[in-house]
């Protein structure tokens, strides 16, 4: 897996071999970028961030800053070796939480997103969870675009 676009393109990323994480594909993040269009100088936050492969897509092709909200401890360890190898320490905060949390954290805290990315799990109900905490909690920015990746 490595970074498809912007100046970290190329950089390899670590992903655990096998488990339940399923690092984003190239793929998806191709047409997930599409869709979100030019982020340079927005502010982003990866929900279930796993390997983060998306935040550091986002910083890679210039968003301001990214959050990496992830709740697996061993997770965060190889998502916080991925933005130390790309560079992108400065611009990078990792909250180990749940997403849910995470988004009460940030919200109390005065923060909110232009551009926020969750892949909660396929099992269970997190996806509605997750949207009932935006709904609640004013973490999106006012021209800001959420995106949920799920299970068909």
């Amino acid at each position: 897996m490595r970074v498809i676009g912007g100046s970290c393109r190329g950089k390899r990323l670590h992903a655990p071999k096998g488990g339940p994480v399923r690092p984003t594909s190239d793929r998806v993040r191709e047409s997930l970028f599409s869709i979100l269009g030019d982020v340079r100088d927005l502010a982003f936050l990866d929900l279930c961030a796993g390997t983060g492969a998306v935040g550091i897509e986002a910083l890679s092709r210039g968003a301001a800053r990214a959050v990496f909200v992830e709740q697996d401890r061993r997770m965060t360890e190889i998502l916080g070796r991925n933005v130390a190898e790309c560079g992108l320490q400065k611009a990078s905060e990792i909250l180990v939480t749940d997403a849910r949390a995470g988004i009460r954290r940030l919200s109390r805290r005065g923060e909110q997103f232009d551009r926020i990315f969750a892949d909660p799990p396929y099992a269970g109900r997190m996806t509605m969870e997750i949207l009932r905490e935006m709904a609640d909690w004013p973490l999106l920015g006012p021209d800001g675009l959420l995106v949920i990746q799920h299970s068909t």
